[in-house]
């Protein structure tokens, strides 16, 4: 792997990132930065959450020209906001570029993720062992139960047209979870997992920071290692 470029947010703590279109858009405490992989510019604040939502953006996805955030908020409720991506030319961020949001019924943890697939929004629920899926209007539609989902920093990937992958830090477990049937198609163990990434429908990415820093290659539809350590 060769380090091309790197960026620096000022006096926020990246906790969300994810690219549309040539942007980078990172979430932090308290606000969504954009930032272009094209121009050598300082990044500013894209979106500003209110000082009640401080809690922060927990995860980003990108559908079509929409960017959906997964907020956080202490002691609540997963919030999920849905802003419309600024055209070429147009600046457009903050409250105005807001188009929808709702309060889902999945309780506040301090790491999550949200994924869009299929015109669905799924949220895992760590807490109940479940995943929820709502519309992209925000109607709860179905859920799953998952006695693999734990609290303790989940990441979740798109695989595929109707799987997620998942890992559960807590637990060391990374699996492939079908979002159709509820079925778990494979279960693989590592140590403290934590982000996890699904390449050209072959390969999955996991890091784990306990490991050097190191990436875990494994075949998206079994489960097992390509590659031990990248």
């Amino acid at each position: 792997m060769v380090l091309r470029k790197t960026y620096r947010i000022p006096l926020y703590e990246p906790e969300a990132v994810c690219y549309h279109q040539n942007y980078i858009y990172v979430g932090t405490s308290g606000d969504v930065f954009k930032i272009s992989t094209k121009h050598e510019e300082v990044p500013q604040p894209y979106i500003r959450f209110k000082q009640e939502q401080k809690s922060g953006v927990t995860s980003m996805a990108t559908c079509g020209n929409q960017l959906y955030i997964l907020v956080g908020i202490t002691n609540s409720n997963f919030k999920v906001q849905v802003h419309q991506i600024a055209t070429k030319g147009s600046r457009g961020a903050g409250d105005e570029s807001m188009i929808r949001q709702w309060q889902t019924d999945v309780p506040y943890v301090q790491f999550n993720k949200l994924r869009v697939m299929n015109e669905e929004v799924i949220v895992p629920d760590p807490v109940n062992k479940r995943f929820k899926i709502y519309t992209i209007s925000g109607d709860s539609k179905k859920q799953f139960p998952c006695d693999l989902l734990a609290p303790g920093c989940v990441s979740m990937d798109v695989s595929g047209n109707d799987c997620v992958v998942a890992t559960v830090k807590s637990t060391g477990t990374v699996f492939r979870f079908n979002m159709k049937t509820g079925d778990v198609m494979w279960q693989t163990d590592l140590k403290e997992p934590e982000g996890v990434a699904c390449y050209k429908d072959s390969y999955v990415l996991v890091t784990n920071k306990n490991a050097d820093n190191r990436i875990a290659i494994l075949d998206m539809y079994t489960g097992k290692y390509h590659v031990q350590n990248l």
